[in-house]
């Protein structure tokens, strides 16, 4: 017996799952990464809506997002096995508890704990930034058309459900 497995006592069947959740959050950190790319391309095409690069970006954006629950329900089931393993309920169960007790073997998937938050936040950030850049797009494309079918009353058109045929 080596002097790692004397102190890291991992079973063959939690390696085995702890290398399928290590599968799991790789490709959520490269998720992530796309979602990251694709926020960012609506970032920067935000201000020109009519742009075909805005319109990929949303859809490609869209589609990614639809995967979400299915990697994370990939995730949850073998959380779920590795909590049996463990003997443990899987909700107790977090990336950082799972390399934890995995000791040396967990090494990997801590690290890659770190990069899923990393993007996570990242993602988080951008995402913020867009949606401030969409609303503040929405307010001056209102604030524009407000002035120009305005009746110089000073009321606003589109807040009283104005229709109006226009391309923005």
């Amino acid at each position: 017996m080596s002097a790692t497995s004397a102190t890291n006592p991992v079973s063959a069947e939690s390696r085995k799952l702890s290398n399928r959740l290590l599968v799991a959050v790789r490709e959520d950190v490269a998720a992530h990464g796309r979602v990251l790319r694709l926020l960012q391309q609506q970032e920067q095409a935000v201000t020109r809506p009519s742009d075909p690069a805005f319109l990929e970006a949303t859809e490609a954006l869209e589609l990614e997002l639809e995967r979400l629950p299915f990697r994370k329900g990939q995730r949850d089931r073998t959380l779920k096995e590795l909590g049996r393993v463990f003997g443990v309920e899987p909700s107790a169960l977090t990336l950082g508890s799972v390399a934890e007790r995995l000791g040396d073997a967990g090494a990997p998937l801590a690290v890659e704990r770190d990069r899923l938050r990393d993007a996570i936040l990242e993602v988080q950030k951008v995402n913020r930034r867009v949606a401030a850049l969409i609303r503040m797009h929405r307010d001056v494309t209102r604030d524009i058309l407000n002035s120009v079918l305005g009746d110089g009353t000073g009321s606003a058109p589109l807040d009283g459900g104005t229709l109006i045929d226009a391309e923005v």
